[in-house]
């Protein structure tokens, strides 16, 4: 079930008071928060800052679940670990990429998307575009964004974004090799 489905989705709405109080009766159901975030564009200014720190979350939580299995750690013990102290986010708690932890993580179904790489990488692309627009640099968002992109160019634009796991095991090209023969 998708979080419009569910109505867990946090809406971040820019626009005048009234204009903001006319589409929460549209979006409502989808909702389990409504923010308004001030005048016009400031919903997607949210929506991308927000994004750009999932996406470096989820980065980060790929790397530190390959490296706790290559240290030797149960998937389950390090994940009950990461997600009650310094490790957790959203991404840990909702996509964790390593499949059996998180009902909820596409992993569990082959990177089945619930948030395709393509969108990941426009949207963190977005974010890298306002930040040079501001003059802000985003050194590890371009980086995130050059992984997305590596996952596009293996063809994996309609999978999953929590398979960035892919690169940070190294498995991608062996994968890319098996379907490709």
């Amino acid at each position: 079930m998708s979080g419009a489905e569910a109505g867990t989705l946090t809406f971040m709405v820019g626009g005048e008071e009234g204009a903001v109080a006319d589409a929460s009766v549209y979006i409502g159901p989808m909702a389990a928060n409504i923010i308004p975030t001030g005048g016009p564009t400031t919903g997607q200014a949210a929506k991308i800052c927000n994004n750009l720190m999932l996406f470096i979350n989820l980065a980060s939580t790929a790397e530190g679940a390959v490296l706790a299995d290559r240290l030797g750690l149960d998937k389950q013990v390090f994940w009950n670990i990461a997600s009650v102290s310094s490790g957790d986010s959203w991404a840990l708690r909702t996509w964790y990429p390593v499949p059996g932890v998180v009902p909820t993580a596409a992993s569990n179904n082959d990177f089945a998307p619930t948030f395709t790489t393509e969108l990941a990488n426009k949207d963190i692309g977005l974010a890298i575009s306002a930040a040079e627009d501001t003059g802000t640099p985003l050194e590890i968002g371009k980086h995130v964004q050059q992984l997305f992109q590596q996952l596009i160019d293996a063809g994996a634009a309609g999978k999953d974004c929590s398979m960035i796991i892919k690169l940070a095991d190294g498995s991608l090209e062996s994968a890319n090799r098996t379907t490709s023969n």
